[in-house]
């Protein structure tokens, strides 16, 4: 909330002990919040409690687009794929979208 009691975004995580994951479900700020470090803060604090209750894993899935800047988000606080697999799947996943945008905006056949 900002100082005048309004809520500027929200965030929801799953915590499954039998894994010792923490899913990062979502993370949304409004617009004129973003930027601010906010969330940042929050998951360098969320970390740290994560630790202290035993958890070691944290997984997500990041979209990027109008509303959201996860993809481009998470890697630069040190954020990885989960395996080799999910890599291919997601830089697949980003050449199918390209290839899409080109060949609908540009009338390119690629």
């Amino acid at each position: 909330y900002n100082e005048s009691g309004e809520e500027v975004g929200f965030f929801d995580r799953t915590f499954v002990p039998d894994e010792a994951t923490v899913y990062h479900d979502h993370l949304k700020l409004e617009e004129g919040t973003r930027g601010s470090q906010i969330s940042g803060i929050l998951n360098s604090r969320n970390e740290i409690m994560y630790q202290e209750m035993g958890y070691e894993t944290i997984a997500l899935g990041a979209l990027s687009g109008q509303d959201y800047n996860g993809a481009t988000h998470w890697p630069k606080l040190g954020y990885d794929w989960l395996d080799e697999d999910q890599k291919e799947l997601g830089l697949r996943a980003v050449e199918d979208a390209l290839t899409e945008i080109i060949t609908i905006k540009l009338g390119w056949l690629v």
